[in-house]
């Protein structure tokens, strides 16, 4: 119970990094925006480091939004990303976003930006494939839709089991489950651990 907790209390926080006022009067993005997430990682990186030195990424996600801009395109770049980064040292987490070539340190709507944290073990991120290479694998094995969110999975609530860090792509409508598909690949071998278009 305590780790399905922690991992929809991490999910929660990522939705709220990524919610807010969206601005609709901005032009369209330019493609030079849009980045994989491992290139927006490398972005934020000292970001990351100067909060403090010994911090890790635990989470990292595109977000959800209503406008298609913000999401994550079909070839799993995008031009916002937030990370969910953890000290060991201080036992602290904090939310670091990438939005538009624009990097902001701190969970919104949290006093000091940052929340108190039990242990927690940081993605294999030097060994990860990246978020385009993700789609690839999905689009290969018979992905199709619209693809509107890509962020790392340790749970697949379909079968009710803990996986390795994986990318998890979700295709289809944005608010309706039921019309939802999902494709799970393990960040670091690139194996097909759930295909919903894979049939029965």
């Amino acid at each position: 119970m305590s780790k399905h907790f922690f991992f929809l209390a991490m999910v929660l926080l990522m939705m709220l990094a990524g919610c807010g006022p969206e601005r609709t009067d901005r032009p369209t993005p330019a493609p030079e925006e849009y980045v994989t997430a491992l290139e927006a990682y490398e972005r934020i990186r000292p970001a990351m480091l100067a909060w403090h030195e010994d911090a890790v990424v635990v989470y990292t996600s595109s977000v959800h939004s209503e406008q298609s801009e913000w999401r994550v395109d079909g070839e799993g770049r995008a031009i916002w990303w937030s990370f969910a980064v953890y000290s060991p040292s201080v036992s602290r987490e904090t939310d670091i976003s990438l939005r538009e070539g624009e990097i902001r340190v701190g969970i919104p709507a949290i006093p000091g930006g940052e929340i108190s944290a039990g242990v927690k073990e940081g993605l294999p991120i030097d060994n990860m494939i990246d978020s385009d290479e993700a789609v690839r694998i999905a689009l290969q094995n018979g992905a199709s839709g619209t693809l509107y969110c890509i962020g790392i999975d340790h749970y697949d609530s379909k079968t009710d089991r803990y996986i390795p860090p994986s990318w998890g792509l979700t295709y289809g409508h944005l608010h309706d489950w039921s019309q939802q598909q999902r494709v799970i690949i393990d960040a670091v071998t690139g194996e097909v651990l759930r295909n919903d278009f894979a049939g029965p």
